[in-house]
């Protein structure tokens, strides 16, 4: 690279990735549109989401909605994809943004792990995604371990899961 500064891309050499569908093979599975319910700590629940890939990157955009009204109640994108250590799975939500590391299942599913590396003494917070394919439908799990809500509960489990079908909703 030469270091003219009225030419400073003379003899760069631009950086990219050889094999973008050899790393993201393992979540492919997670590509298109899907629809599903499920149920959460407050109960049923309806899903729609959509994950599109973006150059090594796959893009998920969700929402959940009451069931019947389908009024939606929460949101959030996540971004899957790897990196030299393996898969990640960076999400966004309510709570702000978590960097989770992911591990391919024996069944051909994946599980994202995160862990509050500020966590005190006696207090494990953590949070797990864990997604299983089986024909055109996906098994969805979420759990959550956050800190109590009350003075007398040092933490709480919170765990959605469901079932999701691929396509839009029917409407």
């Amino acid at each position: 690279m030469t270091n003219d500064p009225k030419n400073d891309s003379a003899d760069a050499t631009s950086w990219h990735d050889t094999d973008q569908a050899a790393g993201l093979a393992p979540i492919r599975f997670l590509e298109g549109a899907w629809h599903g319910e499920g149920q959460g700590p407050y109960g049923p629940y309806a899903l729609d989401a959509t994950v599109e890939i973006r150059g090594r990157w796959l893009l998920l955009t969700y929402q959940i909605s009451e069931p019947t009204s389908h009024d939606v109640f929460y949101v959030s994108t996540q971004v899957y994809g790897y990196d030299d250590d393996g898969l990640v799975l960076q999400l966004f939500d309510t709570a702000g943004f978590f960097a989770f590391r992911g591990v391919v299942l024996d069944d051909g599913g994946v599980r994202f792990d995160w862990t509050n590396e500020d966590r005190q003494e006696g207090e494990d917070f953590w949070k797990r995604s864990e997604f299983h394919p089986q024909d055109g439908r996906l098994n969805f799990r979420y759990d959550s371990m956050e800190p109590g809500q009350s003075d007398d509960a040092s933490e709480e489990l919170l765990t959605f899961e469901g079932l999701w079908i691929a396509g839009e909703r029917p409407t």
